[in-house]
């Protein structure tokens, strides 16, 4: 590591400035404490994690806890316990991220600062975060783990299998798609050479590897999936050995074969063949039961799957009935509170202190907040349970347009991001639902002023044919090429930084999709990451059959109430 050595000369302040921007672009947490524990500075890394930002509420509790976990660390380090040999404090601390809670690992390195400048007992402590290294630790042990055990099972199963090979009397080959030997029982080793370099290869068993080879060449082009032949055979002693071969492939899930499993058996002792074929007759009817055996099973667990299916089906749609439900009932009480807030800050029951009316700024706020929250949970409950009718009408797009970008405008302009609106003026009417068109504008140009720290956003309208395309671009941070199609999910928003910044449920474009589909129409995305996004909709402009079907029916439904903002 390179020393900087300023000249002596250098003001304190521009060393300490120098320092300061050091540690602040270091990524690992950084603290100097002083002898009794007071800490004398931190970087940037170590501010995040304990130090309460003002406006982040929610994280002041993880972060004092942070403190406090880290405080008790530095105390036994003072203390000398775990001290290494070379002044080096090593220990584990684990700590919580201030934004989403979840656990973050870290290895605290301390070691004590020599020099006047630095003070008697000073210390620079360094938290290297271990967080995904303790990740792959324990997955890895998983993986071991889970290996082991597959190991031990096979070579289990392998025992197992030479034990029954070597207890039978007859000749037994196994060998591969290639006719390459994969084993074989002591029997066969008497007569088969087939490759294997640690015996040596002598005259019957090289005539009797080419016997078989020929047999195994025309079984494995052939149809069948077992075969039975007659060959003669060399014997140990090199007198003609009559056998006959009784040869079954075992296929993969395609059809094809993975290994042949073949039997030898001497014809000059015709009560053996008898043996080996009832042998072979009980084997083969113990796979058939097998076969039938795990036939039913899957059988059953065809039907236990479909029953399933049919109970989740069924607790989906009671889960948005009930979502539909229960997100009237909570939006009623948020009302109440918005009004009597608005009449309070109104003075209708008084004067206020700037305190008191502060805090009832921030419950404003933050109902308005949870009230938007519950109109996207109500809105897709809606949807998923097929209570979100459709209203047509006539609509002339120009001043529905304009409604739409009066209300996204302000947002636009406390960021300061410029907008621009390409509307013709001769913009054709359309026979659809209007409410549902603004909701899918506003849900794309507020994503679009979200997401867009600098630069523009546009909207622009367009006849294509039949059919109206809304196009809502933005140079904000743009989307990776793997996350365009999980944007559409339901309560998914993509992190596009190391922190997640931007709020919400991650509903609006779930929902934008399915009004979009609602009303017949379509939606595309193209985006590259850093340098924006374009959103476009494609709607009919005579809304099709099943949308105006649909608007019947839900017209003659009792219950059907329209729409909500």
């Amino acid at each position: 590591m390179t020393r900087t050595v300023l000249p002596r000369g250098e003001p304190l302040e521009h060393r300490y400035a120098l320092l300061v921007e050091t540690l602040d672009a270091l990524p690992d947490p950084i603290v100097i404490t002083a002898a009794d524990g007071s800490v004398l500075l931190r970087n940037a890394r170590a501010r995040r994690l304990f130090v309460p930002s003002p406006d982040d509420e929610r994280g002041h509790a993880v972060v004092e806890v942070n403190g406090l976990l880290l405080a008790d660390c530095l105390a036994k380090e003072r203390r000398g316990d775990g001290e290494a040999d070379d002044g080096l404090g090593r220990r584990e601390l684990t700590l919580a991220d201030p934004e989403d809670g979840t656990e973050l690992h870290f290895e605290v390195v301390s070691r004590p600062l020599h020099g006047p400048e630095a003070g008697t007992g000073s210390r620079l402590v360094v938290l290297r975060d271990v967080t995904d290294l303790r990740r792959a630790a324990r997955e890895l042990e998983r993986q071991v783990e889970r290996v082991s055990r597959a190991e031990a099972s096979a070579t289990r199963e392998r025992d197992r299998l030479d034990l029954i090979l070597e207890n039978v009397a007859d000749p037994i080959l196994v060998t591969d798609d290639r006719s390459r030997i994969v084993l074989m029982n002591q029997q066969a080793e008497r007569l088969f050479h087939l490759g294997r370099r640690d015996v040596p290869g002598d005259a019957p068993a090289r005539t009797n590897d080419a016997r078989f080879a020929g047999f195994m060449a025309s079984f494995l082009v052939s149809p069948e999936h077992t075969s039975r032949a007659r060959l003669e055979l060399a014997g140990p002693d090199g007198r003609p050995l009559p056998a006959e071969i009784v040869a079954g492939k075992i296929v993969d899930g395609r059809g094809g074969p993975t290994v042949v499993v073949s039997v030898l058996h001497d014809l000059t002792q015709q009560v053996e063949n008898e043996r080996l074929y009832e042998e072979l007759k009980r084997f083969s009817a113990e796979l058939e039961g097998r076969v039938r055996s795990a036939t039913a099973d899957l059988e059953r667990q065809n039907a236990r799957l479909q029953w399933q299916s049919h109970e989740l089906e069924k607790a989906n749609r009671l889960k948005s009935e009930f979502l539909a439900s229960m997100s009237h009932e909570l939006r009623t009480p948020i009302n109440a509170l918005l009004g009597f807030t608005a009449l309070m800050l109104d003075r209708l029951y008084g004067d206020l202190t700037p305190q008191q009316e502060d805090g009832l700024d921030r419950i404003r706020g933050a109902a308005r907040h949870l009230l938007d929250l519950i109109n996207d949970i109500l809105d897709l409950a809606k949807i998923e349970a097929g209570k979100m009718p459709v209203h047509l009408e006539h609509v002339e797009l120009a001043p529905l347009v304009r409604d739409v970008v009066q209300q996204v405008e302000p947002m636009l302009r406390l960021k300061e991001v410029a907008f621009a609106l390409s509307l013709p003026d001769d913009a054709p009417s359309m026979y659809t639902d209007g409410t549902k068109i603004k909701q899918i504008l506003l849900n794309l140009l507020s994503n679009a002023a979200k997401f867009t720290h600098d630069g523009e956003v546009a909207l622009s309208v367009r006849a294509e044919g039949d059919r109206m395309a809304f196009e809502v671009r933005d140079s904000g941070i743009g989307i990776r090429e793997q996350d365009l199609a999980s944007i559409w999910e339901d309560f998914r928003q993509v992190d596009q930084s190391r922190t997640r910044e931007y709020g919400g449920t991650g509903l609006g474009l779930s929902i934008t999709r399915k009004l979009v589909e609602r009303l017949g129409g379509e939606i595309a995305v193209r985006s590259r990451y850093g340098e924006g996004s374009t959103f476009t909709v494609w709607l009919p402009r005579e809304s099709p059959a099943s949308v105006v079907e649909a608007f019947h029916r839900d017209a003659m439904t009792p219950d059907a109430q329209p729409a909500e903002a």
